[in-house]
C-alpha cells in the first residue's frame, strides 16, 4: 500500500502534529479508517479464529473487535 495519500490526509486532518505524534495519528486515524471496512468484509467471509495484526495496523484490530473475534497485536518498538 502506498502511504502518500495517507500522509496528505493526515496533514489535512492534523496540521499541527509532527514526528511520532503525526505518525500515530496517520495510522490510528487515517489508515485505520481505510483498512477496517476491508478487514471486516474479509473476516466475515473467512471467519478466522484469531486476528493477529501489526501494531500500527489498528484497522485490523477494529475489525476484530467489531466482529468479536479474538485478536493479538505485535508490540510496537
Amino acid at each position: 500500500m502506498q502511504l502518500g495519500w495517507a500522509i496528505q490526509e493526515a496533514k489535512r486532518r492534523h496540521p499541527d502534529l509532527t514526528g511520532n505524534t503525526f505518525s500515530m495519528a496517520m495510522f490510528a486515524d487515517v489508515t485505520a479508517e481505510n483498512v477496517a471496512p476491508t478487514m471486516i468484509e474479509q473476516c466475515e467471509r473467512m471467519r478466522p479464529d484469531l486476528v493477529i495484526f501489526e501494531g500500527m495496523n489498528t484497522g485490523a484490530g477494529v475489525a476484530a473487535s467489531v466482529l468479536r473475534i479474538p485478536a493479538a497485536c505485535t508490540p510496537l518498538r
